[in-house]
């Protein structure tokens, strides 16, 4: 990337009549400069940002940051309604937008994601339990959505958990050891899941970016618990109870305070809603704009 050097007076490059301009160097996510020295500054026409085409960001001597600040990924009242009371970018942390649910990592480092960074799961240490009390979200109608690259599905890994030390208590979105999507949730004393909307196996491989979403619209009825995966419905249950008893902090990347089970890959723009999200909501998450 070449640098020019400016001396003398300044010059206007914004002149009304001429098609003078500054242009900064364009290009996608793949062809960025060979050499990326810290101050470099480009157009991603890959990337969107505030509803334009494409956004600028910049090198800061370790990775590339987008520049505009109005990137609708970092919005977290995405529908306008409330519903959604935490969103987790991982830009370098695992702070939730609203504020109420931040969360505190434990050997989870970040990396490049769909949405700017994303966190990064080691399979056996790495976790960030969630502030506040969240788990009262569970008790009633919600839904997860998330984006993850498992780096392996050899085993089970909870990408969000709640359970207690003998899981029989709380709730869980977790990838199987046969590469499929679980939507769980445990109660006191059951021997088995309270309810349980699985895909089926082999959907999830190693090494790929998957949105997953889990719903649960509150009640007892037929198929009121569902999954989707990359916005296709596949999976759906129907609950055993009408309770989930549980106050143990969420945990991102293992079941929770049973500390096992853990998720080994990528986790990017975890949304937690206090709904069951439609059909249409769920397509938007799918193509929500990657800032």
């Amino acid at each position: 990337m070449a640098t020019t050097k400016v001396s003398g007076e300044l010059v206007d490059l914004n002149e009304s009549t001429s098609e003078s301009g500054l242009k900064i160097p364009t290009g996608t996510n793949n062809n960025r400069p060979a050499t990326d020295v810290a101050g470099m500054i480009r157009n991603n026409t890959n990337e969107s940002s505030g509803g334009t085409a494409s956004c600028e960001e910049y090198y800061n001597g370790t990775d590339w940051k987008i520049l505009n600040s109005d990137c609708p990924a970092d919005t977290l009242d995405i529908f306008g309604d409330g519903s959604c009371i935490a969103t987790y970018t991982f830009n370098n942390n695992v702070n939730d937008l609203s504020g109420n649910y931040n969360a505190t990592p434990t050997n989870v480092t970040f990396t490049t994601g769909l949405f700017s960074e994303a966190g990064s799961f080691n399979g056996t240490s790495s976790k960030a339990v969630t502030g506040g009390n969240m788990s009262s979200t569970f008790l009633s109608a919600c839904s997860i959505s998330v984006w993850v690259n498992p780096s392996s599905v050899s085993s089970y890994g909870y990408i969000l958990g709640n359970t207690n030390t003998a899981r029989d208590r709380g709730i869980g979105l977790i990838i199987t050891n046969q590469g499929a999507v679980n939507f769980s949730a445990f109660e006191t004393g059951a021997p088995g899941p309270y309810f349980r909307a699985a895909t089926s196996n082999n959907v999830i491989t190693a090494n790929t970016w998957y949105n997953i979403v889990g719903t649960w619209d509150g009640t007892t009825g037929t198929n009121s618990v569902k999954v989707y995966v990359n916005n296709v419905s596949s999976g759906q249950d129907t609950p055993r109870s009408s309770s989930i008893e549980s106050t143990i902090a969420p945990h991102i990347g293992n079941s929770g305070q049973g500390n096992d089970e853990w998720y080994s890959g990528l986790i990017d723009q975890l949304r937690i809603f206090n709904k069951e999200l439609s059909v249409s909501e769920i397509n938007t998450l799918y193509n929500e704009t990657r800032c």
